[in-house]
């Protein structure tokens, strides 16, 4: 679980176009791989590759579209919402 913790930020750092230097850092490299390569994070990562090239509008039917189980109450709605972290 710790690793996981961990091992997610480097995803939302390569999506922001930020890539950690393989020759600078290659155990930390090879650590992430090994850790985004598990089955339950690779199929999350997957998921939010799919989303971040999505607009939020889009997201309830581009995750009904990839099988994900969804409910009129999910979080994915097709209307985006503000977050409880939003500034109005």
């Amino acid at each position: 679980m710790g690793d996981i913790a961990v091992a997610v930020h480097f995803s939302n750092l390569r999506w922001a176009r930020i890539e950690v230097e393989k020759d600078r850092w290659p155990k930390t490299c090879a650590w992430v791989d090994r850790t985004q390569a598990t089955p339950a994070l690779a199929k999350v990562t997957r998921l939010g590759e799919m989303l971040v090239q999505t607009p939020p509008g889009g997201h309830h039917a581009a995750l009904a579209n990839l099988g994900v189980p969804l409910t009129e109450t999910t979080l994915a709605t097709d209307t985006p919402r503000r977050g409880p972290m939003s500034v109005e």
